[in-house]
């Protein structure tokens, strides 16, 4: 796609700038466009189903357990964006968290503290990537 006769290939980026007295740590976030590998690696859970009489399934969205996964899933899928949008960032590496491994993503929360990110500043970086994904 061209606009303008200049061509688009990339998603936006956001320059996250959290300052550290005389010096600044600078991560770019950029948007993610495909969130095939996510769908592939952590499918969105399903609803047990029951058959009513007459045939008729009914999906049992209200059970807890299922309530249970659903956010499970919900966070998982926040924490994947941030973590894959954080990407843009050359030379950051995460000493706990494996894109390949859902089981680890929520850890870039634990991460950022570790790393002396205060909530403030976390939530600088968190405002960052949802700018950047246009959320």
């Amino acid at each position: 796609m061209r606009l303008a006769g200049k061509k688009i290939e990339r998603g936006k980026v956001e320059t996250i700038v959290i300052p550290r007295g005389d010096d600044q740590i600078v991560l770019k976030a950029e948007a993610v466009v495909d969130q095939d590998d996510f769908e592939k690696i952590c499918p969105r859970p399903l609803p047990r189903v029951s058959i009513a009489k007459g045939g008729k399934k009914i999906e049992r969205t209200d059970e807890p357990k299922y309530q249970e996964q659903l956010l499970t899933w919900a966070r998982q899928r926040v924490a994947w964006l941030i973590i894959r949008s954080l990407e843009a960032t050359i030379g950051l590496e995460w000493e706990t968290v494996d894109i390949g491994d859902p089981s680890t993503w929520l850890n870039y929360e634990t991460e950022l503290a570790a790393s002396g990110f205060s909530d403030a500043e976390t939530s600088m970086i968190i405002q960052g990537v949802m700018a950047a994904n246009g959320l």
